[in-house]
């Protein structure tokens, strides 16, 4: 019995990643298209320009998709799984396209800024790229954090920055965790092209959800000890 319920949560997981990573593919077209063309990219300047437009169109594509795809993947941790994965896809993005624009242009923003703190403090010495190195791996996971927050609440637009990471900073051992998976999923996909079209991008997107929706319960725990 043990087995066959341990099967059943795997293969929803697996159906979870594959059809969350299928949305946000068609939602990402371009996105494919140039992760397509990175493979035929011959120069250093040609694979630059491909991660420029990719940086450029971030704010009007990569984001509000992946708001909408987190709006889904809720609906998935909290067994509604009868809900039309599409419908609720683009009911979400269409609510939700301006706030993920302006988060995505807030993202881009603080990236430029460490992107040209690694270059100038750079010549200083490697801590001098290793910092701002670091620091934009950590601002763009708690960027799809806030993209999962986004698709819950309603708050202004910087509280939702800094309410989630405050929300991050009082569950240490929880972003590190996210941090750690993420990385994973990356690591182990990457040797696959095929894995980082089909199974990255869901599988991302369904631990971003999750570590929310765990670190939400924390919080509910602690105020029900509080009022207790």
């Amino acid at each position: 019995m043990n087995t066959e319920k341990q099967v059943s949560f795997l293969g929803k997981w697996v159906f979870g990643i594959v059809k969350f990573s299928s949305v946000l593919l068609v939602s990402n077209f371009i996105y494919v298209f140039l992760f397509l063309n990175g493979y035929l990219a011959e120069t250093v300047n040609e694979i630059g320009t491909l991660i420029t437009t990719g940086f450029v169109l971030l704010p009007f594509v990569f984001a509000p998709s992946f708001l909408a795809v987190s709006s889904c993947t809720r609906l998935f941790f909290r067994s509604e799984e009868n809900s039309p994965i599409f419908r609720t896809f683009w009911n979400s993005y269409k609510k939700n396209y301006r706030l993920a624009m302006k988060h995505g242009l807030l993202y881009t923003a603080i990236s430029f800024v460490l992107y040209a703190a690694y270059w100038y403090y750079g010549r200083f010495g490697m801590l001098g790229h290793l910092i701002p190195a670091i620091l934009f791996i950590l601002v763009t996971v708690l960027f799809l954090f806030v993209l999962s927050y986004s698709s819950d609440r309603v708050e202004n637009i910087l509280n939702y920055w800094k309410l989630s990471f405050l929300l991050l900073l009082n569950h240490p051992l929880l972003f590190l965790f996210m941090v750690l998976q993420v990385f994973f999923i990356i690591y182990f996909c990457h040797f696959n092209g095929a894995m980082l079209l089909f199974v990255a991008p869901g599988a991302t997107a369904m631990v971003m959800m999750y570590f929310y929706l765990e670190c939400c319960k924390l919080e509910v725990s602690k105020q029900r000890e509080y009022l207790k």
